[in-house]
């Protein structure tokens, strides 16, 4: 088995070249020879071949014919290979086909369904007095942007409550996305306590320049200091970003994203600020302190700001996978608001402005070698000419036993194909390594 896969000395040349990047380490490349088998588990090994190589060829020891022969494995690893579909521009391709907006199917019941082509879902409710009820929810991920109003002086979430006279329900997001905040804030103390004293600095500041008038106290009294600190305005920021947000107040029902698909969604400003004004309702007391922080949080955030919620093996299977958005135009690309990774499968991208163009890649680093199988039994190659353009296709070779590709006649037919006399193992990788894929997405 040895003798059919191993390369000839001379095919051995071209299956190992230096990579070298500008600023980076040279990095040394090495090609295997064989295809993998499909739909069962393959392990690859690199082993050490110095000095095994004689004029007849490999070196396989003293044994006879059937005796097993004694390699050094340097590093080894195992990977499946399921079907020829299951590739990564095949698996996001896929996400379209299950792609619709984020909210559930039309019930039959007008009053309801008006309420689901919102977004919004039936959820459990437990009121504050120990009753229970049905009442509807929606999260900061929409179908599309929905109006922004003042924000009321709160003091407490159920101030924010909606009630539905005509279905008698209540509609509880943006006091969910309240009672969150403040949670999230108190959770985490650093914050808590920043704001706190910076609160009870600008109340101190605000009194004595109401009182300094009437005292007329001769003497110089320090200034108070009351800059919002970066603890707190950092801590804002990521929270406007949905950071921290746990997946249920994103996606209150599983069937909002199931398996295998992706939904393009806006952000609903109006409960990111109910979020931002519950984290800032830290000492907030009095219906003067609430009429105080009314204006919000001081924080930078985006007016308008789209993105794309993926569930997906793509997201769990390629960790530096690269989402990109653009808005009409696809002149350059939107700022990234933020990338959430909820969990293993799940990931959220949001970006400032209105996107109408998702390119999904691969990382630029993400570079492979390899070859098509136009039947079975052969394969060919898509050759590049010198400016990297696309060029001839080489006619088809067939494979050798278990999967082996016979490296000499394909150096030698990319040799013949292209017109060159020599083939040097960096002019073999350069036809044979494939760029990271990427697929992109328009608005229609």
């Amino acid at each position: 088995m040895l003798e059919e896969i191993l390369p000839s000395a001379a095919e051995l040349p071209y299956l190992a070249h230096l990579r070298r990047t500008e600023g980076a380490p040279d990095v040394a490349v090495v090609l295997g020879n064989r295809l993998p088998s499909a739909d069962e588990p393959s392990t690859v090994h690199l082993v050490s071949v110095e000095g095994r190589y004689r004029a007849d060829g490999f070196d396989l020891g003293p044994g006879g014919p059937d005796s097993l022969v004694r390699l050094v494995s340097l590093a080894s690893w195992r990977f499946t290979c399921v079907a020829e579909n299951q590739n990564f521009a095949a698996l996001v391709r896929d996400l379209a086909r299950h792609g619709s907006p984020l909210r559930l199917a039309d019930s039959g019941n007008a009053a309801a369904d008006g309420l689901l082509r919102q977004g919004q879902v039936p959820v459990r409710h437990t009121l504050r007095q120990g009753g229970s009820t049905v009442s509807w929810y929606r999260g900061p991920l929409t179908t599309g942007p929905v109006a922004v109003s003042p924000l009321p002086a709160t003091r407490s979430s159920d101030g924010l409550l909606r009630f539905h006279p005509d279905i008698g329900m209540f509609e509880a997001g943006y006091a969910a996305a309240w009672e969150l905040g403040r949670l999230l804030a108190l959770q985490s103390t650093d914050y808590a306590t920043a704001l706190y004293d910076w609160k009870r600095r600008r109340s101190q500041k605000r009194l004595r320049a109401a009182l300094e008038p009437a005292t007329g106290y001769p003497l110089d009294v320090p200034d108070i200091d009351d800059t919002l600190p970066d603890t707190v305005r950092t801590w804002l920021t990521g929270l406007a970003g949905l950071a921290g947000v746990p997946l249920m107040y994103l996606v209150p029902d599983e069937r909002l994203l199931p398996v295998e698909s992706i939904r393009f969604v806006s952000l609903d400003q109006q409960w990111i600020r109910h979020l931002l004004d519950g984290a800032f309702s830290i000492g907030r007391l009095t219906a003067a302190d609430a009429e105080l922080d009314r204006a919000g949080p001081p924080v930078d955030r985006a007016t308008v700001v789209t993105g794309a919620l993926i569930r997906s093996g793509v997201v769990s299977g390629y960790p530096g996978l690269v989402v990109e958005a653009f808005a009409e135009g696809h002149d350059s690309p939107l700022e990234e608001v933020g990338t959430i990774r909820l969990t293993p499968d799940i990931m959220l991208c949001l970006f400032a402005g209105t996107l109408t163009r998702l390119d999904v890649r691969q990382r630029p680093e993400a570079v492979h070698f390899a070859v098509e199988l136009p039947a079975a039994g052969q394969f060919g190659k898509s050759l590049r000419t010198a400016d990297g353009t696309g060029g001839p296709v080489l006619p088809p070779l067939p494979l050798g036993p278990g999967g082996r590709l016979p490296i000499g006649d394909l150096a030698g037919g990319i040799a013949a194909t292209l017109g060159v006399e020599t083939l040097g193992s960096g002019d073999f990788a350069r036809q044979m390594i494939e760029t990271a894929e990427r697929v992109t997405f328009l608005s229609s």
